[in-house]
């Protein structure tokens, strides 16, 4: 051990030669020393965490998947490693997202997930999923984690963290939608209970709906305005999104919830391409009541701008439905992401 005030060096077991030793004013002692930043993140992509000192619940836990890829298994991913083979993978599944959870050894508090994406830098082989979410099981039903809050918010190859307000639970999940034309490779999966909880803001329930729409152009996807996904821009290529290309006039896109939800405000990410899709000349929301659809009492005007969410506040309402409105102008309409909150 070194003393950098000192230069004195002591040697573990009085073994061995100091051959040079020198003072060093100012210079924390190592055992002081706190690892940020870079560092941090560094080794957080090989699957060190130096950010806490919480147990990785998912090691060596029971696990299981929709599907597992002929020379790959669940248990790959909660071995300890975040190396490239062995792994899980959902190739061959023909299913366009697909599941893997992790069963603990009796109720765990959760608040935390790090998942490892495998890509294989192949035309149409695996890849980091489109989107993916994080649910638990509440005794009768899996269900969406609460706050979750994404680093990146986009998923990517290696590394990934997500934080949410804590669950107590016996199983957790991630849900994985696929990208199109590759299948998704999981390194690993890590969980943990830090006590830190996730997003401190109202919860986005956009994330649990069903989606559908007045029309979808054949090469895009609904599913896209709920994948949770923040787009980069209002003509974005990397992600999928929503377009109603080549109608026109009055299109609607729609969530629907098993249950009522009560929710108090809206964000909106137009697609517009520059070209044959383009953001709205107006829109409006509309909530599901008592079977019929009736217009939010917005507390604002409804935006357009491109390329960054369009917000607006409406009185609180308790439904199973809601329904942009939108009105086309010089092209069609599209739509990247749509958030409802409580």
């Amino acid at each position: 051990m070194w003393n950098p005030d000192t230069g004195q060096v002591q040697l573990t077991g009085g073994r061995g030669q100091v051959l040079f030793n020198q003072a060093i004013a100012g210079l924390s002692a190592p055992q002081d020393v706190e690892l940020t930043g870079r560092v941090v993140d560094v080794f957080a992509k090989a699957g060190a965490n130096l950010e806490h000192d919480a147990e990785n619940l998912a090691l060596g836990a029971a696990v299981s998947a929709s599907h597992a890829a002929s020379g790959t298994s669940a248990a790959a991913a909660v071995n300890g490693t975040t190396v490239n083979a062995p792994i899980w993978s959902s190739a061959g599944s023909g299913n366009t997202s697909d599941w893997y959870e992790v069963e603990f050894d009796g109720t765990e508090l959760v608040d935390e997930v790090r998942l490892y994406f495998y890509r294989d830098r192949t035309a149409n082989g695996l890849s980091a999923p489109a989107s993916y979410r994080i649910e638990y099981h509440d005794g009768a039903d899996w269900v969406n984690a609460p706050g979750q809050d994404k680093s990146p918010a986009a998923p990517r190859a290696n590394y990934n963290k997500v934080k949410f307000n804590e669950v107590g639970t016996e199983r957790i999940r991630v849900v994985m939608d696929h990208q199109a034309g590759h299948a998704t490779g999981l390194k690993e999966i890590q969980a943990y209970y830090t006590a830190e909880g996730g997003s401190s803001g109202p919860e986005n329930v956009a994330l649990a709906a069903a989606a559908s729409a007045s029309y979808t152009s054949p090469w895009e996807t609904i599913t896209a305005v709920n994948d949770g996904i923040d787009p980069p821009r209002s003509n974005d290529t990397a992600n999928s999104r929503w377009g109603a290309w080549p109608e026109e006039g009055e299109q609607w896109v729609q969530l629907e919830w098993t249950s009522p939800v009560t929710v108090t405000s809206s964000d909106m990410y137009f697609f517009d391409d520059n070209g044959g899709v383009r953001v709205p000349a107006s829109w409006h929301i509309e909530y599901l009541s008592n079977g019929t659809w009736q217009p939010v009492n917005a507390n604002g005007s409804y935006g357009t701008a491109p390329d960054q969410y369009n917000s607006v506040d409406f009185d609180a309402v308790t439904t199973t439905g809601l329904r942009a409105v939108l009105q086309s102008g010089a092209a069609s309409v599209g739509v990247l992401e749509w958030k409802v909150f409580t």
